[in-house]
């Protein structure tokens, strides 16, 4: 049987049957690591651990929760997205969970305080999501999609949309958070303008983002479509 290499196309043969797969290159293990993390600091939030801070520890245990499922995504959609799972490679996936664990990183800064120091944080937490979403979302669309990679403007076009969609829906969170759940991750100390400010930073990640996906596109292979 053939031993599958971490750069090696996943398909439905010998595409990791959970997102807990023990032959898998380091990013893969380090996501694996996080997911754990989250569990353990959620079950330590139900314990009523006393958080400093404005924030109710039931909150804690959902953001938690709520990380932990985010990191299980690009695992799941690989795993039952036919094209996904026939173009990207495990270390490409690896690469994916990896970004995300960055983002979940930069979003507990922000819950714990970090919005609210006055060192533009909050801007720079929008700033490196949106770049990674939009990697992400373009770089898999090319591996998984050719005909979309041809369309380079259908391709940055729907990039940004979806980009932009969870840019907004993090700065919704971060406004209803702090209107209905006593949190303190709305707004930078002393700036009005906070959403004009975090919108201009989601649309600068998501053009750094999408030049790093678009600035070297995979090759066209058979490993681009679908297997049988």
């Amino acid at each position: 049987m053939h031993e599958r290499k971490p750069t090696d196309p996943l398909s439905s043969d010998d595409m990791p049957p959970t997102f807990f797969h023990a032959r898998q290159p380091w990013t893969r293990h380090v996501a694996h690591a996080a997911f754990w993390a989250h569990i353990a600091l959620a079950g330590v939030f139900a314990s009523g651990w006393d958080v400093p801070g404005a924030f109710d520890e039931w909150f804690l245990v959902w953001i938690a929760l709520l990380a932990a499922a985010g990191l299980l995504l690009p695992w799941a959609l690989c795993r039952f997205i036919a094209p996904l799972r026939a173009a990207i490679t495990p270390a490409r996936l690896g690469l994916y969970e990896f970004l995300g664990v960055i983002g979940m990183l930069l979003g507990w800064g922000g819950t714990f305080g970090l919005y609210r120091v006055g060192l533009e944080y909050d801007s720079l937490v929008h700033f490196a999501s949106c770049g990674m979403i939009a990697f992400v979302v373009l770089d898999a669309s090319m591996r998984a999609f050719p005909r979309l990679a041809a369309r380079r403007t259908v391709l940055l076009w729907t990039g940004f949309a979806i980009t932009m969609i969870a840019g907004a829906a993090n700065e919704l969170f971060e406004w209803a958070g702090d209107r209905w759940l006593g949190t303190a991750m709305y707004g930078e100390a002393g700036q009005d303008l906070d959403t004009v400010y975090d919108f201009a930073a989601n649309v600068a990640g998501f053009f750094i983002g999408a030049w790093a996906a678009l600035r070297k596109q995979p090759k066209r292979s058979s490993a681009a479509s679908p297997r049988v």
